[in-house]
């Protein structure tokens, strides 16, 4: 769990608590990363274009990631490309009545089950989860409407984060938990 007041000239009353979900994303070191590999890509000896989509490419992996807080009563999840905010969602606490979990199917768990070659994707799905952990991930956690609809809070697949993230909005909340 990570806080932090918002910047500027206000005053105490006027500060905001933000409540990042983990993993809270660095974007200096993010940039620091995109910036070495394309340094590195520049000194090869390929050609412009090749060049050119590989930074493009690591610039995707690298800076593209959502990023969910709590702050001001509301939810809020932001999804960054290229490390650019292209979507902003809000939704205020108050419309939630409970926080629910899901564990999601890999993939290929059907598929496994009848043949071993489904076992060996499914271990390359893990594999890619553990790469680009914020594309997806098995466990996922959501606040729910009382209309029944549901917003999506956190999904990864690290139980760690998980427990941490599930607490926090539990906290924060007062919300009532009801596992999947």
């Amino acid at each position: 769990m990570t806080t932090e007041p918002t910047r500027g000239n206000a005053t105490a009353k006027e500060q905001v608590e933000f409540l990042w979900l983990a993993p809270v994303r660095n974007f200096r070191r993010r940039m620091i990363i995109w910036g070495a590999l394309c340094a590195l890509a520049l000194v090869g000896s390929a050609g412009l274009w090749p060049k050119f989509v590989f930074c493009v490419s690591m610039g995707l992996l690298t800076g593209s990631f959502p990023q969910a807080y709590l702050a001001d009563g509301r939810f809020h999840r932001e999804l960054y490309v290229l490390f650019v905010r292209v979507r902003k969602q809000r939704w205020k606490l108050e419309r939630f009545v409970q926080l629910e979990t899901g564990l999601e199917d890999r993939p290929f768990d059907s598929f496994a089950q009848i043949f071993k070659s489904g076992e060996i994707m499914n271990r390359i799905w893990g594999l890619f989860d553990a790469c680009v952990p914020w594309l997806g991930g098995d466990y996922k956690i959501y606040l729910r409407s009382a209309s029944g609809k549901r917003v999506q809070a956190w999904q990864g697949s690290s139980d760690e984060q998980f427990n941490a993230n599930l607490e926090l909005l539990r906290r924060a909340t007062g919300l009532n938990v009801e596992r999947g």
